[in-house]
C-alpha cells in the first residue's frame, strides 16, 4: 500500500520535568552521564531499519541544547540524528528529553513511501489508540482514485490476557529471545543489526566534533572494514564524569 519507503521518522522521547530529569540521569557516576548524548539511539534507529530493511550507511548528528544550562552532555536536550541508509531512504532519529508529548517514554513513527502514508496514532493515554496504525493513500495511487485513511487497530496475537498495553514492548522482547534461545525462530534483531544501532550514535558524535557534517558508517559485516577499525580510539564517545 505505501509502495517503496523514502522517508522514515522515529522519536524517543521523555517529556520530564527538571526534578524527574535529574534522578532519571542518576547519580554523578551514572553510565547516563558517562555516554555521549548520541548514543542512546537504539530506540529509533532500530525500527529505521526494521521498516526499510536496510543498513545504516551515513549520519550527520546535531546536539539541541537545553535552555539556560550551559555546555556539555549533561546539558543537552535532545540528539537529532540525520541517517542515510545503505537503499538510499532518509531518516530522522530523535531522542532525548522534549515537552509536549503525552507521557515520558513516548515514541512516534511516520513511514513516507511512493504511495502512502503510515504513522502510530498519537492517542497518549496509554490504552489501545496508543499502538494502531493510521495509513493514508492519495487518491491517484487507488484503483478507485478515492483517497482512503484507515486507523488499523494493533495486532495483539499471542500476546497473553492480563499484559497492559504499557508492557507489551518489554513482554514481546522477552518471548521473542526465549524462542530464539531455545532454537524456535530466528533473532528479530540479530548481533549484527545490534552492531549497526550502536554505530550510528557513535559516529553522530564524530559528526558533531566536526560540525554536523555528515559522516559515513562502515559496514562491519565486511571483515576487511571491520580489521581496518581494530584499535581506533575516539575519546569524543565519552564524556567526563561530572564533578560530585
Amino acid at each position: 500500500m505505501l509502495g517503496d519507503v523514502e522517508y522514515v521518522e522515529a522519536e524517543y522521547l521523555h517529556a520530564l520535568s527538571p526534578s524527574e530529569r535529574a534522578g532519571f540521569r542518576g547519580d554523578a557516576d551514572s553510565w547516563r552521564r558517562r555516554i555521549t548524548p548520541t548514543a542512546y539511539c537504539s530506540h529509533t534507529v532500530a525500527p529505521i531499519m526494521r521498516i526499510t530493511g536496510a543498513r545504516p550507511a551515513a549520519v550527520a548528528g546535531f546536539l539541541v541544547p537545553k535552555a539556560g544550562s550551559g555546555d556539555g552532555a549533561a546539558s543537552t536536550a535532545a540528539a537529532l540524528l540525520v541517517v542515510r541508509m545503505d537503499d538510499g531512504t532518509v531518516a530522522k532519529a530523535l531522542h532525548g528529553f522534549l515537552q509536549g508529548e503525552p507521557r515520558s517514554g513516548w515514541s512516534r513513527l511516520r513511514v513516507h513511501g511512493s504511495h502512502g502514508y503510515a504513522a502510530n496514532d498519537a492517542g497518549g493515554d496509554g490504552g489501545d489508540g496508543d499502538w494502531s496504525v493510521r495509513l493514508e493513500a492519495p487518491a491517484w495511487a487507488s484503483a478507485d482514485h478515492t483517497r482512503s485513511d484507515t486507523l488499523v487497530p494493533a495486532d495483539r496475537a499471542g500476546i497473553p490476557t492480563g499484559v497492559t498495553p504499557a508492557d507489551e514492548g518489554d513482554y514481546l522482547v522477552c518471548a521473542q529471545f526465549l524462542r530464539s534461545i531455545r532454537g524456535e525462530a530466528p533473532p528479530l534483531f540479530g548481533a549484527a543489526d545490534a552492531v549497526d544501532v550502536s554505530l550510528v550514535g557513535m559516529y553522530a558524535a564524530l559528526s558533531i566534533e566536526a560540525g554536523g557534517t555528515s559522516v559515513d558508517i562502515p559496514d562491519l559485516r565486511d571483515p576487511i572494514l571491520r580489521a581496518a577499525q581494530a584499535d581506533r580510539h575516539h575519546p569524543s564517545l565519552t564524556t567526563t564524569t561530572p564533578p560530585r
